[in-house]
């Protein structure tokens, strides 16, 4: 009779133990499950496509959720950030771009007449083709383009009406960007300027025509005028 109640004790310890470990295991599981929601600065390479993004400055976001149509409160995961090819965020009152590093895609960025300040998260952005930060008065530093690996030849930046200086701009000339801005080294200043000094020398070495002559063409002194034709007209 010992015996019996020794084994049904013994069964019931096992019931409730499988019980209390089934209760147990399952929460874990269900935290396990559970996207983990990314800091700013945090990138999404080092999580899943189902890892949540977020943003430092709410009005980047809003951008983002409007270029991949996501609503709010529907999460912007890595997998979905990372698809996004082209962002218009301009005119937006962005002073940080901390979490645009997770939008690897990107290949063109519009991020003109903004308050940034810091551009730090895109140099990690290999995509990118065009890149306008044009009108941000206090943006001086582009390191982070000079270190921008995939930014180069053929690539097209705007930094006309910010802080940079000529030496940073032709540091990223040198990378072969095309460069817009307010110094004189800009590929396009120095296109045309280039130009302009090749017509103006076809003009001087080329002969000068009569009817060039007769209105006072551009050979001659520089002021357009050709010495002696009044008087040939006069003789005539």
């Amino acid at each position: 009779m010992l015996g019996s109640e020794l084994g049904g004790l013994v069964e019931g310890v096992v019931i409730v133990g499988s019980i209390l470990l089934a209760f147990g295991a399952q929460p874990t599981e269900v935290n396990a499950q559970e996207p983990a929601t990314l800091q700013p600065s945090e990138h999404c390479i080092d999580h899943s496509d189902a890892a949540v993004v977020t943003f430092e400055d709410a009005n980047l976001e809003e951008r983002v959720r409007g270029a991949l149509r996501v609503d709010t409160p529907e999460d912007l995961t890595c997998g979905r950030v990372s698809g996004l090819t082209v962002l218009d965020a301009f005119s937006a009152g962005i002073e940080s771009l901390v979490g645009i590093q997770n939008l690897t895609s990107l290949t063109g960025l519009r991020l003109h007449f903004n308050s940034i300040t810091d551009i730090s998260p895109l140099s990690g952005l290999r995509g990118l083709t065009f890149l306008w930060l044009n009108d941000n008065p206090g943006l001086a530093n582009i390191q982070p383009l000079l270190d921008n690996t995939g930014l180069g030849a053929g690539d097209r930046v705007l930094l006309i009406s910010t802080n940079v200086s000529c030496t940073d701009v032709a540091a990223l000339e040198a990378k072969g960007a095309r460069v817009e801005s307010g110094c004189s080294s800009s590929p396009e200043s120095s296109s045309t300027r280039t130009a302009a000094l090749h017509r103006l020398s076809a003009s001087r070495s080329a002969p000068p025509r009569a009817s060039t002559l007769r209105r006072g063409g551009p050979h001659g002194d520089p002021a357009g005028h050709v010495p002696g034709y009044r008087e040939r007209d006069r003789q005539r």
